[in-house]
């Protein structure tokens, strides 16, 4: 029978297995439907630069059989791209756009009402306003003379609008102080006939211009000074009333060497500064130093004391109304508020209070782009390390119709310009009929557009410029599953190892022929039976979650005569141990995505063993061992097959089998004389490597 069996199959092989392929060879664009949601978007196929294949809904447009990307656009809607695998006619593609979100600027009042509005720091119009943004953060400002500029980061989701609304605060007028001391305390002060309180005083928010001061001590003649204030300078007035010198005296320390300090408006010198001959009562003490915000303190004297005055000043980022940007590479360009600064280290002294739009570009890199604040005390420095992006290159060839490959990747047709990214690549020229060039080229940052001048020779070995590359190769094999009804892609390979029961250990080995056709062969044993299977595997995968196929494996195997167990009142030499066998499976499997699939099987076996002992006893003769009769059994199995890919190279499996209909064969009982009669439950756990 099982010499019968063989032949039969391999008449099928010889038969089928030509057909199938001369099938494969005559294929043809294939009528599919395209859709999307919404309707109406435009389709683009393999590149944003082919032309359009119409707005859906589309049916009835031919495709060529294979891998394709479709490009939906649509007006108000971000761009879309759906990777397909076009396998059979009459499949229906679909591609669903997600509505770009929109940002509306509007005027709390009368203030905002037709100012200017930037977004991410380029004109977008006046108040009121709106506008179709890309998802995320974006910096809205609104701003006109008179007003400070209105500043706001809006974090916009898909689908979703969002609204700003701007009330513009007056810009408040530049103003100064004045210092107003002297040596009677308690002196009634006035600015410009206006009563201001006693000495000593700081007059803050004096409109710049002339002013008069006045001091009236008690018991001495009033005294009247002019006075020029200056926008955002302190003046003082520290008359002398008493001409006998006091006694008391300061020495005055300070948190940052060489800080200048002041006594009553009066600059006594650097930190550890001293004054001497000072009159009893209150003094302003104040001090200075670049980086630093300015600091003061009241300081009350007895007569004659001699006092220590400890004063603290608080760093701040920059000088007030200072932009400092240091930028990688040197020699990129800086630009503030739309003024080109130059190159790296870039400075911008007295900026405006408010917020600054920088940008920092150059050729070969990524710009960048951001905005930084400065007011009082406070000023901006940015360190700025630009992504390179790219770099120049021409490809030129001696052939029309010629493509050019990056990394396995088609990067369109020869003559090419344009910017590839910087490293070490594989860079290739195709032409039907001639020998592929092929080089590995590094590539470096610059701004000279970089040639290559190729030239292709005729040759019969050429690579046809539509054979897969090596990019496509390696993603067929990252997803690639050996155990679903899904068949490996063609050109990829796969061995798995496993263990279990009844077979301790089986070694596999599968390769892709056609898109529908895989083949290969195992070994196994569970040493009384070492065994070797053929077999071959057709699949079909309507959708990208499904997949149904047929498997046919047939083979046999050997042991050694006898058993490993003595075999009581007989001769091992006259048992012989083998067996052949032939399944058809049926296979449906759900995938996960690219993650893995769960598969499950449906088998006729169909088993011819010769086996002479007992199922349960590998020590027993049976009633059919002593005739020399085989063990002929035909089952219905059933079985789930879980497989997780774990990286390009390497997945995991686990299988659980179990016979519904059929007898026990003896040849699986009593594994490793451990006892017991087949089980018709069996498991393996196993790992694969793909190549």
């Amino acid at each position: 029978m099982a010499r019968s069996v063989v032949r039969w199959f391999g008449a099928l092989l010889l038969v089928g297995v030509p057909s199938l392929v001369s099938t494969a060879a005559a294929q043809r664009p294939l009528a599919v439907s395209i859709d999307s949601t919404p309707p109406g978007a435009t389709v683009i196929i393999d590149g944003a630069t082919n032309e359009p294949l119409g707005t859906t809904p589309l049916k009835g447009v031919n495709v060529t059989k294979g891998p394709h990307t479709l490009l939906f656009q649509l007006t108000g809607y971000e761009d879309a791209q759906v990777s397909i695998n076009v396998t059979t006619a009459g499949a229906t593609f679909e591609g669903t756009l997600i509505a770009k979100p929109t940002l509306s600027v509007t005027a709390a009042d009368a203030s905002a009402e037709g100012a200017a509005v930037r977004i991410d720091g380029e004109p977008a119009g006046q108040v009121p306003l709106r506008v179709s943004v890309s998802v995320g953060r974006h910096l809205v400002q609104v701003g006109r003379e008179g007003y400070q500029v209105f500043s706001a980061w809006v974090s916009t989701t898909a689908g979703a609008p969002s609204t700003v609304s701007v009330h513009l605060e007056p810009v408040a007028p530049d103003t100064g102080s004045i210092l107003v001391a002297g040596d009677v305390p308690g002196s009634s002060v006035y600015l410009d006939g206006e009563p201001k309180g006693v000495t000593p005083t700081v007059l803050e928010n004096v409109t710049p211009g002339e002013h008069s001061v006045e001091i009236r001590p008690q018991g001495f003649p009033p005294f009247r000074q002019a006075v020029r204030v200056v926008a955002k300078e302190r003046a003082t007035v520290s008359p002398v009333f008493n001409a006998i010198a006091a006694g008391a005296s300061l020495r005055i320390i300070a948190n940052v060497p060489d800080a200048q300090i002041a006594v009553d408006g009066e600059v006594v010198g650097t930190a550890p500064a001293a004054k001497e001959h000072l009159r009893a009562g209150e003094h302003i003490v104040s001090a200075s130093a670049p980086g630093y915000a300015p600091a003061e303190q009241t300081v009350v004297l007895a007569e004659n004391q001699q006092r220590v005055v400890s004063i603290r000043l608080d760093a701040v980022g920059s000088p007030e109304g200072r932009i400092r940007i240091n930028a990688t590479p040197a020699t990129a360009t800086i630009r503030v508020d739309e003024e080109d600064l130059g190159h790296s280290p870039a400075i911008l002294d007295g900026a405006e209070p408010g917020t600054h739009v920088v940008i920092v570009t150059a050729d070969g890199y990524e710009d960048f782009r951001t905005t930084c604040e400065t007011g009082p005390g406070k000023g901006c420095e940015l360190d700025v390390d630009l992504k390179v992006v790219g770099t120049p290159v021409r490809i030129e060839t001696n052939v029309d119709g010629a493509e050019l490959y990056l990394d396995g990747a088609s990067m369109g047709p020869v003559p090419w310009e344009g910017r590839l990214p910087i490293g070490s690549h594989k860079l290739e020229v195709r032409a039907k009929g001639y020998r592929t060039h092929a080089e590995q080229v590094d590539l470096a940052p610059s701004s000279k557009v970089r040639t290559f001048d190729v030239e292709l020779t005729p040759g019969e070995d050429a690579v046809p410029a539509d054979g897969p590359s090596d990019a496509e190769l390696d993603a067929a094999a990252a997803t690639a599953l050996t155990h679903s009804a899904q068949t490996l892609p063609s050109q990829v390979a796969a061995v798995d190892v496993s263990g279990g029961y009844p077979y301790l250990l089986e070694a596999r080995m599968g390769v892709g022929i056609l898109d529908y056709l895989d083949a290969g062969f195992a070994v196994r044993s569970f040493f009384r039976l070492n065994e070797f299977e053929l077999r071959a595997k057709f699949s079909q995968r309507p959708s990208k979650q499904f997949s149904f196929g047929a498997q046919v494996r047939f083979g046999g195997g050997i042991g050694a005569s006898g058993d490993p167990v003595a075999v009581e009142g007989a001769n091992a030499a006259d048992h012989p141990v083998n067996a052949f066998f032939m399944s058809v499976e049926g296979l449906g499997t759900l995938h996960f995505s690219d993650h893995g699939a769960l598969t499950l099987v449906a088998a006729l076996d169909m088993h011819s063993d010769r086996y002479d002992f007992t199922g349960g006893d590998s020590s027993k003769l049976s009633q059919r061992g002593l005739l020399g009769d085989r063990q002929d059994v035909t089952r219905f199995r059933i079985g789930g097959i879980l497989e997780l890919v774990v990286d390009r190279d390497w997945n995991l499996f686990a299988e659980l089998d179990g016979v519904l209909i059929g007898q026990s064969r003896d040849i699986l009982g009593d594994v490793l004389g451990l006892g017991g009669t087949d089980a018709n439950l069996y498991f393996r756990l196993g790992a694969t490597y793909k190549f």
